[in-house]
């Protein structure tokens, strides 16, 4: 695995740290903050070497990549050892360094006594999870964790997985912090539709509103319920009652029923967020052959408004990269989650 650097045994990784150092004194190891990247898939483990690579370029950090086979007959760790670094002048100049971990069998408590005390103890751990949540997300993991990444759209039950982060956040408590790549990707589009609300004569046609719709993209279902979770949110719309499987019900302010639907058939990412009353539309829409622009449309008994907003069409290693530049507590994602479990029961 040369992409992974060089074999290191386990208890030499400070002398290796301090040799990978010394060998030149023009490069720099910068340090921000601990990323760990975690996958079940082994095979993962080149490749996330290349997105930490990728991702050091401007988020400079000690980068820890651990692949689990969590259901290996063996028990047993491999560790190489490696630097990402940038380029100036034709050398090498700022680096972060990397201990790539591949675990065989797991234990409960290993990855802490493990990987983690491999960590730069002054620095906010942020811990990047790739795929579904196991048993491996424990007590002795995630109480470490400062900023913990995930995509609930890749898990098959994500009711589940998001119980299981909630536990956690409430034993953390101010210490952890949640960003769902799910709901990173509808950012854009939740700018644009919120855009249409900006005049004052918009917004007093919320409590008017009789019904919703978003669509996204095929596999996108947990990101189209965090777009209706953060309509209700932010219109402050009661949850009433799920009428079949994409069909929902709310109660507004004043306690009229507003019909709300879901629609995974989209050709892209948020294909359409749109809201109507008797007398007004307000939609948000994305089309296959302008991926990268949002059409937004604003339409009343006496005119019709449209304009455009960017749309951006990124993977899942820019959107963690998005993440990471912004941080923050991400309070508005806390505020949506009792909807969405009611949206996922």
């Amino acid at each position: 695995m040369t992409e992974l650097g060089i074999e290191v045994p386990i208890e030499s990784i400070a002398k290796e740290l301090k040799a990978l150092w010394a060998g030149n004194s023009s490069r720099t190891n910068a340090c921000m903050m601990n990323l760990a990247v975690f996958t079940e898939n082994p095979e993962h483990l080149e490749d996330n070497s290349q997105v930490i690579s990728e991702l050091t370029k401007d988020h400079s950090c000690r980068a820890l990549s651990v692949a689990l086979d969590r259901h290996s007959s063996e028990s047993d760790t491999t560790l190489w050892l490696t630097a990402h670094c940038n380029m100036s002048n034709g050398k090498k100049t700022v680096c972060c360094e990397q201990l790539s971990f591949l675990l065989k069998g797991y234990k409960p408590g290993r990855m802490r006594n493990t990987v983690f005390a491999n960590l730069n103890s002054d620095l906010p751990l942020v811990f990047w999870w790739q795929g579904e949540l196991t048993e491996v997300f424990e007590p002795q993991l995630y109480t470490l964790i400062d900023r913990f990444i995930f995509d609930s759209s890749t898990w098959p039950e994500p009711k589940k997985g998001y119980e299981k982060i909630m536990e956690a956040a409430a034993e953390v408590q101010k210490r952890f912090t949640i960003q769902d790549i799910a709901w990173k990707r509808s950012y854009n589009a939740r700018m644009a539709f919120a855009a249409l609300f900006d005049e004052p004569i918009h917004r007093k046609e919320l409590v008017n509103i009789s019904s919703a719709s978003v669509k996204v993209g095929k596999g996108l279902e947990t990101t189209g319920l965090l777009i209706l979770a953060w309509m209700a949110t932010q219109s402050e719309w009661e949850f009433h009652s799920k009428n079949s499987k994409n069909a929902y019900s709310f109660k507004n302010t004043v306690g009229n029923l507003i019909h709300t639907t879901l629609d995974v058939g989209g050709s892209v990412c948020i294909a359409e967020i749109g809201m109507k009353s008797d007398s007004a539309s307000f939609s948000v829409e994305c089309r296959a052959d302008e991926r990268h622009v949002f059409h937004q449309k604003i339409k009343t008994q006496t005119c019709i408004r449209n304009s455009t907003s960017p749309a951006l069409d990124l993977d899942t290693n820019e959107l963690v990269a998005m993440q990471l530049s912004r941080g923050g507590k991400n309070a508005l994602l806390s505020k949506v989650i009792p909807i969405l479990m009611k949206l996922m029961a």
